[in-house]
């Protein structure tokens, strides 16, 4: 099941954002899922894994300025 996911950026960080999707001539949505998915495959997050109870979470803060 697909979920969405909202937050905030500086303008700086979309800007850098769209280039690397202009790029790859894809959305930006595109690329930071690309970008997720490659984050929780380096941390070994499988989706083996049990399911996080509803109540629990963890913050990932992504530095864009790694891309």
């Amino acid at each position: 099941m697909l979920t969405t996911i909202n937050f905030r950026i500086s303008e700086n960080q979309k800007e850098k954002l769209q280039v690397l999707a202009e790029e790859k001539d894809e959305k930006i949505s595109t690329v930071l899922r690309e970008i997720i998915e490659n984050y929780l495959e380096d941390h070994d997050y499988k989706e083996s894994k049990p399911k996080w109870d509803k109540h629990d979470f963890e913050v990932i803060y992504l530095d864009m300025d790694d891309f």
